[in-house]
C-alpha cells in the first residue's frame, strides 16, 4: 500500500503495532523512517513510521541532524485483518488498513472508494463552516478611562460530536444508535457515549464496548493508544429496547491531560449478547466515522484599535441550537 502526501503540511504515517517501540525508533520516529529498512511483509506486531513527510519546497531547516522522510510512503502487508494507524502530527487522525485474503474480491472499485473519500472530505468542510457560522463574534468593552478592551476568538473548531448506525450482526435483529461527544475542561477530558438499541431479546443483559479495528475485525492494539473502551451494558426491556450511558474520564496527570478524542476513523462500537462468564457473541455494531475540521483564522479577523486598548485573545463563544 503506498500513502502520497497531498496537503502543505506535514505528516507522518505510524503502526504502533502490538509491543514496545524499539529504542532507536522512539527518539527518531517523529521525524525518521524506521526502523530501517522496514518489516517486509508487515504484520501488525512491530512498530513502522514514515517519518515526517514535507510536502515539496517544504522550508525544512538542512542542518537538522535527523533526516525527515519523503512525500510517499509505502509498507507490505503479509496477513488479513485491520491495521491501526495514526499521524503523530495531528492528534486525532487515525485511519485503518483492512487487509483481506489473496483472491478475495474488493468490497469497492477504486472509482467507488475516490467517491467516499471525496464525500468524508466534504462533510469535513461542511462541519469547518458549520462551527464558523455557530461563533459569537465577542463584543468590546469599554472602561471608565475610555479604553476599549477587545476580545478576539483564537480558532474555531467544530464540537467533537459523532453518531455511529449500529446494524445487524449475521442472525440477529438488533440496531441502534451510539452518540459519541467529548468535552475538554481544565482538570479533565470526558468521553460521552450513549447507546440505544431496539430488536433485542426481552430480560436479556448485552455488553457494549468501543474497540480499535472495523466491524468483524479487531484490530491489535499498541500500549501507546488508550485501550479499548468498556460501556456499561444494555438490559433490554419487555418491549425489546434498552439504553446505556457511560462517561469515561481522563484526569490531569503529571504530564498534564490525556486528551481522549473521537478517532477519525479505526474505531468501532460493539454490541454483544453475553453467553457465559467469558464468551461475547456480537449482535450489532457499527464505525466511527468522525467528521471535524479546525478553522485557523482569528474571529474577527481584523481589529481597529487605539493607543491605550487592550487585545484579548481567547476561545471561541459558540452558539449552540436550541
Amino acid at each position: 500500500m503506498v500513502w502520497t502526501l497531498s496537503s502543505g503540511e506535514p505528516h507522518t504515517v505510524t503502526f504502533f503495532g502490538a509491543g514496545p517501540i524499539p529504542p532507536d525508533c522512539l527518539v527518531a520516529s517523529d521525524f525518521s523512517p524506521c526502523p530501517v529498512p522496514l518489516p517486509s511483509p508487515y504484520d501488525g506486531t512491530s512498530f513502522a513510521g514514515s517519518g515526517l513527510m514535507l510536502p515539496p519546497g517544504f522550508n525544512w531547516d538542512n542542518s537538522f541532524p535527523l533526516p525527515h522522510g519523503n512525500d510517499t510512503f509505502s509498507l507490505t502487508f503479509g496477513n488479513p485483518g485491520a491495521y491501526v494507524y495514526l499521524s503523530v502530527v495531528q492528534a486525532g487522525m487515525q485511519g485503518v488498513v483492512i487487509v483481506h485474503p489473496a483472491g478475495t474480491p474488493y468490497p469497492f472499485t477504486q472509482q467507488e472508494y475516490s467517491v467516499q473519500a471525496r464525500q468524508q472530505l466534504q462533510a469535513d468542510l461542511n462541519s469547518a463552516r458549520q462551527a464558523l457560522a455557530s461563533v459569537r463574534e465577542p463584543e468590546s468593552t469599554t472602561g471608565p478611562d475610555n479604553t476599549v478592551t477587545h476580545y478576539v476568538a483564537a480558532g474555531v473548531e467544530a464540537p467533537e460530536t459523532a453518531t455511529v448506525a449500529l446494524t445487524a450482526a449475521e442472525g440477529s435483529t438488533a440496531s441502534g444508535t451510539a452518540s459519541l461527544d467529548v468535552s475538554v475542561s481544565s482538570v479533565s477530558s470526558t468521553l460521552s457515549v450513549k447507546v440505544s438499541m431496539s430488536g433485542l431479546t426481552p430480560g436479556q443483559s448485552y455488553s457494549a464496548g468501543i474497540d480499535y479495528g472495523v466491524c468483524g475485525a479487531v484490530a491489535k492494539t499498541s500500549p501507546f493508544l488508550l485501550a479499548p473502551f468498556a460501556l456499561n451494558p444494555i438490559m433490554a426491556g419487555p418491549d425489546g429496547t434498552g439504553r446505556s450511558s457511560t462517561e469515561i474520564t481522563t484526569p490531569v496527570s503529571g504530564n498534564g491531560i490525556q486528551n481522549v478524542r473521537i478517532q477519525s476513523a479505526g474505531w468501532f462500537v460493539n454490541i454483544g449478547r453475553a453467553a457465559g462468564e467469558t464468551a461475547v457473541s456480537p449482535v450489532a455494531c457499527g464505525n466511527v466515522v468522525f467528521h471535524n475540521a479546525e478553522v485557523v483564522r482569528f474571529v474577527p479577523e481584523r481589529v481597529r484599535v487605539h493607543v491605550g486598548d487592550t487585545v484579548v485573545w481567547r476561545p471561541p463563544l459558540i452558539s449552540v441550537p436550541s
